[in-house]
């Protein structure tokens, strides 16, 4: 998944409108049985029999991207920051009336989360195939391949999977910790036992799980190890997880972005807001001018990472800019914030972003869109049946490279 949200109030736009449209993006995403509240009725159960190995059950979670593959990795991480945004930024969504809308979106994460974790040392990260999804089109709704299911263990192990999976569990106990405490106090539990597996059986879940080498690679499970500590260690004032963090945080290589691969930047901006510790501020402070004064612009002055959806990598930095207005008191990072946000909304027609429907897009990526059997029609990646059934309102658009 690839689109993350947060909302900040200013005069200039509608961002209640913005949220509200936003949420609605992890509606048409859902698998499964769907709920008699979803809102977006175009979509419809689907992939009621994906299971495990052994027969477990795999249903619900959402779909990845366009696509029909669940991808656990990129799951967890949308989940985390999904449950950050909640926590840290509340009153924005109190405001546009949206509290309940997102812990319905981390919550349909996190149940699937719960059904993965088969046990202690056993957590399914994948259902579908990449290779075979990318070859076919049509809803989901209509799909008929076989799913597999793909997991990692302590002989094919994943420190990055498990490790981001126990960050966005244990984030979402706090979003739930007031309003279902059995339930903050399952997913707690479950994070625990997760990040556990992660940091005593490592390697990178794309070694063990092959076939998300199409989509995603990870580079490093050092970086998730520290990220699902701090939110550990923000879920529970357990001091082993600092310890865990002093260990580890030094072997973090340098990340510039902050996205489903890299957490670096995340994890020192947590860091620092749950020990106020002088050393973190430093590294937020340092990392956030390096972003700022030495990234590629666009012409129009939007940060430019990558070339891969190149909204979203600006989107993430924002959201790091915004959690701490200034580790060190004034700093000209906060008010670059607001520069970037405003770049990334003048682009109604353009190919960065499109975050009101001010643009329809005639041919998007996205199999939930198409019309019923069109999975029968003849077609190629760079020529879609005609045009779709379904209008998203939501969705953040970026020109492929």
């Amino acid at each position: 998944m690839k689109l993350y949200i947060y909302i900040l109030f200013l005069a200039t736009y509608d961002y209640k409108d913005v949220l509200e449209k936003s949420l609605l993006f992890y509606e048409a995403q859902r698998s499964g049985k769907l709920p008699s509240d979803q809102k977006v009725t175009w979509r419809k159960d689907s992939a009621l029999n994906d299971k495990g190995n052994n027969g477990e059950d795999l249903t619900g979670g959402y779909y990845d991207a366009g696509d029909y593959v669940k991808f656990g990795f990129p799951m967890a991480f949308t989940t985390t920051v999904l449950s950050w945004g909640l926590l840290d930024h509340e009153n924005g969504y109190q405001k546009a009336n949206s509290v309940d809308d997102c812990r319905k979106a981390i919550k349909w994460a996190t149940d699937w989360f719960l059904k993965a974790h088969v046990s202690a040392n056993e957590y399914y990260g994948q259902v579908g195939s990449g290779t075979v999804d990318h070859a076919s089109w049509g809803r989901p709704e209509d799909m008929t391949m076989e799913r597999p299911a793909f997991k990692i263990t302590t002989s094919a192990p994943g420190s990055d999977l498990a490790a981001e999976t126990a960050a966005a569990l244990a984030a979402a106990s706090l979003v739930f910790q007031s309003v279902d405490s059995t339930y903050a106090a399952t997913l707690l539990e479950h994070a625990k036992q997760l990040y556990d597996f992660g940091y005593n059986y490592r390697g990178l879940f794309s070694d063990s799980i092959t076939d998300s080498q199409c989509c995603y690679t990870s580079t490093h499970y050092e970086d998730e190890l520290v990220w699902g500590a701090a939110w550990l260690y923000r879920a529970t004032n357990d001091q082993k997880y600092l310890v865990y963090v002093d260990e580890l945080y030094s072997t973090v290589q340098s990340m510039y972005g902050f996205d489903w691969d890299q957490k670096f930047a995340g994890a020192m901006t947590m860091l620092y807001k749950v020990t106020k510790d002088e050393k973190y501020a430093t590294d937020v402070k340092n990392y956030c001018d390096y972003v700022i004064n030495s990234s590629s612009r666009t012409p129009k002055g939007l940060i430019f990472i990558y070339d891969w959806g190149p909204a979203r990598y600006a989107a993430n930095l924002a959201f790091i800019f915004m959690q701490e207005k200034s580790p060190h008191g004034k700093n000209p990072t906060w008010k670059n914030t607001h520069m970037e946000k405003k770049h990334m909304e003048k682009y109604p027609n353009g190919k960065k972003t499109t975050w009101k429907n001010t643009h329809t897009e005639k041919h998007p990526h996205g199999k939930m869109l198409t019309r019923k059997n069109a999975h029968k029609e003849k077609c190629s990646q760079g020529n879609k049946p005609t045009r779709k059934k379904h209008t998203r309102k939501n969705a953040h658009m970026e020109k492929c490279p």
